[in-house]
């Protein structure tokens, strides 16, 4: 069996839904930014602010390429790298979990840990970072999840029936 990549927007709940998946479908789960902070042995927005986002990105990369047979969780900014969206695109199928913009600000209003979110506007800066990666997400996505008024169980359940 080829990986499934989780792929979308931070707050869309990749690594919740990769993690339910995993077990529904007795899978391996890998969440990349977990494996990053392990390789550094520090969280995400101390790797940013030590080692800078282009370091992050080069491990990003690395411990994309080491996936088999696995639900993966992605970071939100895989798909800024062509070879990720290229690995991604060879070795599995990718799920695009999609959400309305109100409901990413909902969930992140109070998250200290993301490190892309420093400015005062929420709003403007998730706006920000979805316009600069949309397409990205649309054009590798082999199926898109609306994940807007769902629970867990029923995205999870939409997906396996996609699989």
């Amino acid at each position: 069996m080829k990986n499934i990549f989780l792929i979308g927007m931070m707050g869309t709940g990749k690594s919740t839904i990769g993690k339910l998946l995993s077990k529904d479908l007795d899978l391996n789960f890998i969440d990349t930014d977990k494996q990053i902070e392990k390789h550094f042995n520090m969280p995400i927005n101390n790797i940013f602010d030590q080692h800078g986002e282009p370091s992050f990105r080069k491990i990003e990369s690395r411990v994309l390429q080491k996936v088999t047979e696995s639900i993966v969780a992605c970071g939100g900014g895989i798909v800024v790298k062509k070879e990720n969206r290229d690995f991604i695109k060879l070795n599995g199928t990718s799920l695009l979990l999609n959400s309305k913009m109100n409901l990413l600000e909902k969930r992140l209003k109070d998250s200290s840990n993301r490190p892309l979110l420093n400015d005062n506007d929420l709003k403007k800066q998730l706006e920000k970072i979805w316009n600069e990666r949309k397409d990205l997400y649309f054009s590798l996505a082999d199926h898109i999840i609306d994940i807007n008024s769902k629970t867990k169980t029923q995205i999870v359940d939409q997906i396996i029936g996609i699989l």
